[in-house]
């Protein structure tokens, strides 16, 4: 994302809140970036304790 907006390109970010329970906490988010080329990326983290990362 950080190439693509120094280039002067535009990129538009989304991100999802997922739930499958009803206890009103979120299961994970589903992050999506596209630019005018196409899906940039599409990422799922779960919500669990500690410190998340993605590939």
């Amino acid at each position: 994302m950080v190439k693509r907006l120094k280039s002067g390109g535009w990129v538009q970010h989304s991100g999802r809140l997922n739930y499958s329970n009803e206890n009103g906490i979120p299961d994970s988010i589903t992050m999506t970036a596209r630019t005018r080329q196409g899906l940039l990326f599409q990422e799922t983290v779960r919500n669990e304790p500690g410190w998340q990362t993605t590939r």
